[in-house]
């Protein structure tokens, strides 16, 4: 998955399906940016999956990604724009 890709979703506020650790969630992708160790990190709601709520997923653990058709209309309650794990970020909401 692209960092372009995900910045767009972002962006966009486009719902995604997505494939992580062999189990299919849907997110609402909210945060992209590096975190300590480099690694791309994407924070996100996580709708449906093993359960919902806050989750932050390493994008080169992203088996699939695509957009479900729908969209959210804004961050989700705990959203913390500044989150200070990230070193640097790409997007966000």
């Amino acid at each position: 998955m692209s960092e372009q890709q995900i910045a767009n979703a972002i962006r966009h506020k486009l719902v995604l399906s997505i494939r992580y650790k062999e189990e299919v969630r849907v997110i609402e992708p909210h945060l992209l940016g590096y975190d300590r160790d480099g690694h791309l990190t994407l924070s996100a709601w996580q709708i449906s999956g093993i359960r919902p709520g806050w989750r932050d997923f390493h994008v080169e653990k992203l088996r699939a990604m695509s957009t479900t058709g729908q969209t959210f209309a804004m961050p989700r309650k705990g959203y913390n724009p500044m989150d200070t794990t990230l070193t640097r970020v790409v997007c966000r909401l």
